[in-house]
């Protein structure tokens, strides 16, 4: 339980829907659904029951929300009495991959902390698709990866930028641009990656399969580095 989910549940009653708390928030309906899901998962009660095509609170529902009302204001009271001018400060977790952390996010981060100095960053590293199961166990609270194609409920993604995919091989190999556009073509080329399951991978692959394309064997190397 967090205060997000209860604000989330005040918001759903106080505009009349999910969709109203979700733009509310600025959140999409199906992360809004996500986290009022747990909220009855982990209170063990339904706190909704559908009436023709609204949605109403029940019985239990009526009782979480009155605490959670008191529980809200009670926060909003204790903030107000910060003293000074309002200050950034909390936890922020960030499942990065290595790459993009060298080299695109270590000035970011940088610039966040002098920005705001007393919030705790904690990053994790992990693949393309480590990292999403780390935002839907809500391990961390955002995550900067390579495009994986696809990211379904509750997860919202947002491009950042793009990058282009580089392919080295040794010099001795006759390698035409057109062996990876000619469609149920199978050039006799054997794919070396540090790990299947990262996003820059992935994405080869999903780009060759469009197209028929089918390469020699695969091989993962990053157990000799």
């Amino acid at each position: 339980m967090n205060l997000l989910s209860l604000s989330l549940l005040e918001a759903i009653v106080r505009t009349g829907s999910y969709s109203g708390a979700a733009k509310e928030k600025n959140f999409s309906v199906a992360k809004v659904s996500f986290h009022i899901n747990n909220l009855q998962d982990e209170l063990n009660l339904i706190l909704f029951e559908k009436v023709g095509r609204q949605m109403r609170l029940t019985k239990d529902g009526e009782k979480v929300l009155e605490e959670a009302r008191k529980i809200l204001e009670a926060t909003e009271k204790i903030s107000s009495m910060k003293g000074g001018s309002p200050r950034l400060t909390g936890n922020l977790g960030i499942a990065v991959n290595e790459t993009l952390l060298q080299y695109r996010l270590v000035n970011v981060i940088n610039n966040f902390r002098q920005m705001a100095p007393d919030v705790t960053i904690k990053v994790e590293l992990g693949t393309a698709y480590s990292i999403k199961d780390m935002v839907l166990r809500s391990e961390v609270d955002l995550a900067v990866s390579f495009n994986m194609g696809s990211y379904e409920s509750p997860l919202t993604a947002l491009p950042l930028c793009s990058e282009e995919l580089g392919l080295f091989g040794s010099p001795r190999l006759k390698i035409e641009k057109e062996q990876f556009f000619l469609p149920n073509h199978c050039p006799n080329l054997n794919l070396l990656t540090w790990n299947f399951t990262s996003g820059p991978f992935r994405f080869f692959k999903r780009f060759l399969d469009k197209r028929g394309i089918c390469m020699g064997k695969d091989m993962q190397v990053s157990g000799f580095f």
